[in-house]
């Protein structure tokens, strides 16, 4: 009935079970396998799955219309918690050393101009922007309650929280 993407292929999930499984515990995955959730390795996967209705949740996964062109499919709905939900960003940076740093401020600027930050809420992304509107259909993030992301836990625990994982679903 389920289906997720797995940890060590996408740092997206990775945030996401990291949170879960330090919120709820590990149990919180064991019964998930217990339900039989299938495991696959990315997110389109998962969009795959659903879209051809072998799997009726998709689970801790990304908004459909990113792999649409903007477009829900008709046999789709996003369902967000609003309290306890999980925003994981969608970092920009110019990293130390970079041979065109001025080009990279640049681009990173026109990124974040309002039409453009407009095209990425089309297919199903949150700005940063408070001046842009959220995704259709999705409620602004100021109305969600959003968990905090632990950086640092994340970083500390990255293999073993993979490990867990790989051992609960194989």
């Amino acid at each position: 009935m389920q289906v997720m993407a797995d940890p060590s292929f996408t740092a997206i999930q990775l945030v996401v079970v990291a949170m879960l499984s330090k919120r709820f515990g590990w149990q919180f995955y064991e019964g998930l396998r217990r339900n039989n959730a299938m495991i696959v390795q990315g997110h389109e996967q998962i969009f795959d799955m659903v879209k051809r209705g072998e799997r009726l949740v998709a689970a801790e996964a990304s908004d459909p219309r990113i792999y649409t062109g903007g477009a829900m499919p008709p046999n789709m709905i996003n369902i967000i918690p609003a309290a306890n939900a999980i925003q994981v960003p969608s970092p920009s940076a110019i990293i130390k050393g970079s041979p065109h740093p001025n080009a990279a401020k640049l681009f990173a600027q026109y990124n974040l101009q309002p039409d453009i930050q407009h095209k990425f809420t089309e297919e199903g992304h949150h700005s940063p922007r408070i001046d842009v509107a959220p995704p259709p259909g999705l409620p602004p993030l100021a109305q969600l309650e959003l968990d905090p992301i632990d950086y640092d836990y994340i970083e500390a625990n990255t293999r073993a929280i993979k490990t867990k994982f790989a051992e609960i679903f194989q």
